[in-house]
């Protein structure tokens, strides 16, 4: 059970494993721990002809949600994880349900044997050559190295002890079973997507379109109106005006099945009674640390929140310890200190050393040119360095780190913590001096051409535990709220009741709010978060619309009135199903409208036009820019944002030393007039186009993925109710 604890409090690994999600593994069935009562009567979805009810659906989910809190420790789980472990288990019914069978009918398999490769597919998942990097960083040696010998002896423990004394499951023995499953789905059908990835072909005049893209450049200048220059609040918009808008853009927006509510927020804040009631809680947690000498007792027992004791150096302590660095030693504690969520009080437990150092590199990725491609051009980086050329000058020209080439390629000092991938991490800390190193570093990334600025040294790290008494309204306080608002749903029958007493309401505290479309995974309506309830009443069968329903959400201290507003359906869409989205289309097209008017009317060159327009409206209103040697590739013009509209009159329009302008054009940001100054068209043959064809290559891969997964899903008929 050691090793199991040990792995725990690291936390990266088994949620690691389910965020990586997509199904099998050799562990066994689970089911038996955990019953299902199936109802068929509702149904979530279609596979192959088999229905997938709600209710086996939701149990699954329940399942996982379940694994998932025990192993945070009761912490509260963030809106998007339903989602997340919705979206896996609703793939292993479609997995389950068809997709294994049609691959295998196919001829991909998951092999089951030793005859070929040595080891059996899904043991190699997790012990042989193809095992992934996030398994690998959880399961070192003392060599730094994967130890396929500590991943078998996690296995073995977490099998030994899949239930506990009391027969009940061990959440990190099934979180473990999920994960694995996860992964060897993904393993089957990555196999034949595959399949189609290897028979890309491309050909010489595709690559030579993709040598024109890469090479190619035009200067140019443009004026430039964003559709930001006219406030929204400007702008009056009428029913008929967006439906038209809606029926003539259609495709444009996003049709859903769903339901919209209206709904008021009671909060219920906590009284001064609660607010004494825990800050004396918090002073004899506070009092009884300063006289413990055995702190674990506390770590999970006397706070709200899990505490997971954190290494700082002096000068990172948290800000409740920071006036008391001077005096730092074991023991000391400070609190309770007033926090956003109630008490803090600190407690260093320990003091250690952690090793430091810093680095600067230039990145020459690979993913897209191939590593060949990319180490040719990695070498000649590093014969430009080793000959003095200015490092934070070739960094900034050739790296493809975007969040260091800025800054010369340089990153801040950093701990040894395997935050670096590892080639990277250990040519940084085993570097004995500083400045550029001899010879490329290979990672998954690419080449790196690298200058240490500090080498390894060590910085004296305090250990610090964090404990929480969290302030919220107590019982009595949510009893008097709940009584309130009984008060208020006097005489409220249906919504226009709601509507009449929120707009009679003297104290306009009150707000009826309106949430955007939601679907059955919804979690949340609008600004209000753990809404589940209120979204599962709003789909049933037997909620008609107009109808008002009190909901008590105690993990936010809220209780919401919701009513229901409407039902959409995406086969006969309207306006209210996609309201937010059609506004902001129709606006933008208002205002390119006007912004069309205004450039076009003005006088001058473009410089002068700019001016005139910022002297008359304000500083910002419009913008000039001269862009020099702009890639045909690159759609992201500096000060105008993603405009490809304005990168291709760039190269379109014949150079004319600034007499030949473009008309006012509409792009998708704003409105411009356009002027190219140069153009250099690479049209010439080349030797090699290599590096060309496997950029389109790298290209064609990432669309077989969605393509090769929506084929499938067609073949299977796969009709997910919820999207």
């Amino acid at each position: 059970m050691a090793i199991l604890e040990k792995i725990r409090k690291r936390t990266g690994l088994l949620l690691v494993f389910v965020s990586g999600a997509l199904l099998l593994f050799l562990i066994g069935d689970f089911s038996g721990l955990f019953k299902d009562n199936i109802d068929d009567s509702e149904n979530r979805g279609e596979v192959n002809g088999k229905m997938v009810s709600n209710q086996l659906m939701n149990a699954k989910v329940e399942q996982r949600m379940t694994i998932d809190k025990a192993l945070s420790q009761g912490q509260q789980q963030d809106q998007y994880k339903a989602q997340q472990i919705e979206s896996q288990v609703w793939y292993s019914f479609v997995y389950e349900y068809g997709m294994k069978e049609l691959l295998e009918k196919a001829g991909v398999f998951l092999s089951t044997d030793d005859k070929t490769k040595g080891l059996p597919e899904k043991v190699d998942l997790v012990q042989g050559k193809t095992v992934g990097d996030q398994i690998k960083q959880q399961f070192v040696g003392d060599n730094g190295q994967f130890d396929p010998g500590k991943i078998k002896t996690f296995l073995a423990d977490a099998e030994k002890n899949k239930v506990d004394a009391q027969g009940n499951p061990n959440p990190m023995y099934y979180n473990l079973v999920n994960a694995f499953e996860d992964m060897a789905q993904q393993r089957h059908i990555q196999k034949y997507i595959s399949l189609f990835e290897k028979t890309n072909y491309v050909t010489k005049v595709q690559a030579k379109k993709q040598h024109y893209a890469d090479n190619s450049t035009a200067s140019f200048e443009f004026a430039y109106i964003p559709f930001t220059s006219i406030a929204d609040s400007t702008i009056t918009l009428d029913e008929n005006g967006l439906k038209e808008h809606m029926e003539k853009n259609i495709k444009k927006f996003d049709f859903r099945d769903g339901r919209t509510v209206q709904y008021v927020v009671f909060d219920a804040k906590p009284t001064k009674k609660d607010t004494n009631e825990v800050f004396q809680k918090a002073v004899k947690l506070s009092n009884e640390l300063r006289a413990s000498t055995n702190d674990t007792l506390y770590f999970n027992g006397y706070s709200d929140q899990p505490v997971n004791p954190t290494f700082y150096s002096v000068n990172d302590l948290p800000q409740g310890l920071k006036d008391d660095s001077t005096f730092i030693q074991k023991g000391l504690v400070k609190g309770p200190i007033v926090s956003y969520n109630g008490y803090e009080i600190f407690k260093v437990i320990g003091k250690g050393d952690a090793e430091f150092a810093q680095t600067a590199h230039i990145l020459i990725a690979s993913e897209k040119v191939g590593k060949e491609a990319a180490k040719i051009k990695a070498e000649e980086v590093l014969a430009k360095a080793k000959a003095g050329e200015d490092f934070k000058l070739l960094a900034a020209q050739f790296s493809e780190d975007p969040g260091s080439k800025d800054n010369g390629g340089e990153y801040p000092e950093q701990e040894k913590n395997g935050s670096w991938v590892k080639p990277f991490e250990d040519a940084v800390f085993n570097a004995s001096s500083t400045g550029l190193l001899p010879e490329l570093v290979e990672t998954d990334f690419g080449y790196h051409i690298m200058k240490i600025l500090k080498t390894s040294y060590k910085k004296e790290r305090w250990a610090v535990a964090r404990f929480i008494k969290e302030l919220k309204p107590s019982r009595e306080t949510m009893d008097t709220k709940f009584r309130e608002i009984n008060t208020f749903m006097t005489d409220i029958s249906g919504i226009k009741e709601l509507e009449e007493k929120v707009k009679a309401d003297k104290s306009k505290k009150l707000e009826l709010l309106t949430s955007p479309l939601l679907t059955k995974s919804s979690t949340s309506i609008g600004n209000v978060y753990n809404a589940e309830s209120i979204v599962g009443w709003a789909f049933s069968p037997m909620t008609e619309v107009g109808e008002v329903k009190m909901f008590p959400l105690m993990a936010n201290n809220q209780y919401v009135v919701a009513a229901l507003k409407g039902i959409s359906n995406k086969d006969k869409p309207k306006v209210d199903d996609a309201r937010d989205a059609i506004e902001r289309s129709y606006k933008s097209e208002l205002k390119a409208e006007t912004l069309k008017k205004i450039l076009d009317e003005a006088k001058g060159d473009l410089q002068k036009r700019v001016n005139d327009l910022n002297s008359k409206n304000f500083p910002t209103y419009a913008s000039y820019q001269l862009v020099s040697n702009h890639k045909f590739i690159d759609n992201y013009v500096p000060g105008a944002g993603n405009e490809p509209k304005m990168v291709g009159m760039a190269f379109a329009q014949p150079t004319s030393g600034g007499k030949e302008w473009s008309k006012v054009t509409i792009g998708d940001n704003g409105v411009f007039i356009l002027v190219t100054k140069a153009k250099t068209e690479s049209k010439a043959e080349v030797a090699d186009y290599n590096a060309e064809k496997e950029t389109i290559k790298q290209r064609l891969a990432a669309g077989y993925q969605m393509q090769v997964s929506n084929a499938l899903n067609k073949k299977l008929n796969v009709k997910d109710y919820n999207q």
